[in-house]
């Protein structure tokens, strides 16, 4: 195994035992431990955290959420996120977060910086919105 493998798999293991860390645990004895799964808001933020602070490809968030989520639920996730600009991800596949106040100075691709604002200020209007349209109903 290659030793940029084997720093992989070990931030593989260290990530998991962060997110078991955050799920509850429902019993437990000598032999087993059982934890509840993470609903799909949880799983979002578990990702958020994770990929805020060490970017990581499918492959190793699959390992990581082997015991707490199917594969399924994880690129509906992803695909969540990525949808929202709340991550990225990176020509070798790599998935990040995307830290809006560090864009700027984190990030080159101008295009990426007017997409997230637009859905920034796309979702502020629509609040806006909403809260006009209420306050025309009374």
């Amino acid at each position: 195994m290659a030793p940029e493998d084997e720093v992989r798999e070990e931030v593989v293991e260290e990530t998991h035992k962060k997110v078991m860390e955050e799920l509850e645990k429902i019993y437990e004895d000598e032999e087993i431990e059982v934890f509840a799964a993470p609903d799909d808001s949880e799983l979002e933020k578990l990702l958020l955290e994770i990929l805020k602070e060490k970017p990581m490809k499918f492959k190793e968030l699959k390992e990581v959420f082997s015991a707490t989520a199917g594969e399924d639920r994880l690129r509906r996730s992803l695909m969540k996120l990525l949808e929202e600009g709340r991550i990225r991800e990176l020509e070798d596949g790599t998935y990040t977060a995307i830290d809006v106040e560090d864009i700027y100075s984190t990030v080159e691709d101008e295009e990426l910086i007017e997409d997230v604002l637009e859905n920034v200020e796309g979702e502020e209007e629509e609040e806006e919105l909403e809260e006009l349209e209420f306050d025309e109903e009374f």
